[in-house]
């Protein structure tokens, strides 16, 4: 598929508690699925497939999403939202650190992630034991507030002045809590 798609209609595209507002209508309130179905701007014949799709305890019950999906199912990807989102935290506490990740390190840390998890990978990722780069480019595309660059000399003098300064901040901080325990004669 192509990697930057645009939709061009708005099928499938209903939201799941709509859908199951409108599957209520029909099953619960006894209105005809042609009038659910415009009332909602939903297809008629969606919402009679749907009606039978979603459990009776659902569309009885106070449940806000149906658990069945609702629309196209999105596009095949590695990792679970959970998982990805593991993966970004690791990335950016180790930018955090001073210590950015190149993309190559980054696609070999997904790669052994999805290893580790068990996952299917694509071939290419086991032939070269690294995630290829248009999954690299779809993630730094779905985390936008990662910003991956060619890794830069940490030892520039800003990243050191910031460096000794935490360090004498520390510093400072166990010095006073050496003193407060000595009031205390706990030390």
């Amino acid at each position: 598929m192509v990697r930057t798609y645009k939709r061009k209609t708005t099928r499938a595209s209903t939201a799941p508690d709509t859908m199951l507002k409108a599957v209520r209508q029909v099953l619960v309130f006894k209105k005809t699925i042609r009038g659910a179905a415009e009332e909602f701007g939903i297809n008629y014949r969606t919402l009679a497939r749907y009606c039978t799709r979603i459990p009776r305890e659902e569309v009885e019950g106070s449940a806000e999403h149906p658990s069945c999906t609702v629309g196209f199912i999105g596009a095949r990807q590695v990792f679970s939202p959970e998982l990805e989102a593991e993966l970004l935290a690791y990335v950016l506490l180790a930018s955090d650190v001073y210590y950015a990740l190149p993309p190559r390190a980054i696609r070999k840390l997904a790669y052994q992630l999805a290893q580790s998890h068990q996952l299917h990978t694509p071939p290419s990722w086991r032939d070269n034991k690294q995630a290829s780069a248009d999954w690299f480019a779809s993630f730094l595309k779905r985390h936008p507030l990662l910003s991956i660059r060619s890794p830069a000399s940490v030892s520039s003098r800003s990243h050191v002045e910031d460096f000794i300064s935490e360090i004498c901040g520390l510093k400072k901080e166990v010095a006073s809590l050496e003193a407060k325990l000595r009031e205390r004669g706990e030390v």
